[in-house]
C-alpha cells in the first residue's frame, strides 16, 4: 500500500514538471521598426522667387545670372519706395558687384547705388533691397549692371526695371505682379506712354518683364 502511494506521488510530481516545461516561454516585446527621417524637398530658386518679376536683360547675355524684383507698393511721385532684388547666379564664384543707375525721373538712394557680394554659390538666391524715390510721372527705368567673377573671368550683364510712376492719389488699382494691365501706358494725367513702352505689372506698378 505504501509503495502504491509513493508511486502515485511520483507520478503527480512528474506530471507537474511536464506541465511546467510545456508552458510557453515569455516572448521579448517586438522592437519597433526605425524609419529613416524623410527630408523635405529643397525649394529651387525658381520656387523661392515665384512671386517676383524677372527683370529683362539688355543687350547680349553674358554673365550667367538672373535678376528678379518686387515692389511693396505702386510708384508715386515724391514717395520713397523699397525695391527688393533677388540675384540668382547659375555658377559659383565671387565677387558679384552691382551698380544702380536710373532715368532722370528716379532718384536712387546714394547708399544703394553700389553693393557687392564677396562670394556666391550656384542655384542660390541672394536678396538685397534698394531705396528709390520717383520724382517724375510716366515710364521710368532703373538700370542694374551686374558683374560676376567666375572661372577666372569677369562677365557683366545689364538689366532694366521699368516703373510706371503716377501722381499721388490718382493711380489705378493694381492686382497681381507680373500680370499686364489693359491700358499699361496711361499715366494719371491721361497722357499716353512713349511708343514701345513696356506694360505695367499691376500690383507693383512695374512693367512685366520678358526675355
Amino acid at each position: 500500500m505504501r509503495l502504491s502511494i509513493l508511486t502515485l506521488s511520483g507520478a503527480v510530481l512528474l506530471l507537474a514538471a511536464c506541465h511546467r516545461n510545456a508552458a510557453p516561454s515569455a516572448q521579448a516585446p517586438p522592437v519597433p521598426k526605425q524609419h529613416a527621417p524623410v527630408r523635405a524637398a529643397q525649394r529651387t530658386p525658381a520656387d523661392q522667387t515665384r512671386d517676383m518679376v524677372e527683370a529683362p536683360g539688355q543687350g547680349k547675355v553674358q554673365a550667367p545670372v538672373t535678376l528678379k524684383f518686387d515692389l511693396a507698393q505702386a510708384p508715386i511721385v515724391g514717395q520713397p519706395l523699397t525695391l527688393t532684388l533677388a540675384l540668382l547666379p547659375q555658377v559659383p564664384g565671387g565677387p558679384l558687384a552691382v551698380k544702380v543707375t536710373s532715368s532722370p525721373g528716379i532718384d536712387p538712394a546714394a547708399a544703394d547705388q553700389e553693393f557687392e557680394l564677396p562670394a556666391f554659390d550656384a542655384q542660390q538666391v541672394y536678396r538685397h533691397e534698394i531705396r528709390v524715390t520717383p520724382i517724375a510721372e510716366g515710364v521710368q527705368l532703373i538700370h542694374l549692371s551686374v558683374s560676376i567673377k567666375h572661372d577666372e573671368v569677369t562677365d557683366t550683364r545689364t538689366f532694366a526695371i521699368p516703373l510706371i510712376v503716377s501722381a499721388g492719389g490718382s493711380s489705378a488699382a493694381a492686382p497681381t505682379p507680373g500680370v499686364p494691365a489693359a491700358s499699361a501706358g496711361a499715366t494719371s494725367t491721361g497722357a499716353s506712354a512713349p511708343p514701345k513702352a513696356p506694360q505695367a505689372a499691376q500690383r507693383s506698378g512695374t512693367a512685366p518683364t520678358g526675355g
